[in-house]
């Protein structure tokens, strides 16, 4: 459904749309490693089993939106295009 006051709004190609100024961005270089912050704040230390077994479906639902979220193609020289 198109948007009439701005019928461009989501077209491949336009920039995202945002509902506040951009302030800052952080440059990749001033990120950590995604490996360190995976291991010292998500990484398990003891597996303990849910009592329903319905762990599956959450793990079903964050692989999903991992896939999804991979299927976009956003450029990395200008983020702000879809």
């Amino acid at each position: 459904m198109r948007q009439p006051l701005v019928p461009k709004l989501g077209e491949a190609g336009t920039p995202y749309s945002r509902n506040v100024q951009n302030q800052w961005c952080m440059s990749s270089k001033a990120l950590p490693d995604p490996n360190l912050v995976f291991d010292s704040l998500l990484k398990r230390r003891k597996v303990v089993e849910h009592p329903d077994r319905k762990s599956i479906l959450i793990f079903a639902f964050a692989f999903a939106s991992t896939v999804t979220h991979s299927l976009f193609r956003t450029d990395l020289r200008g983020w702000e295009i879809n």
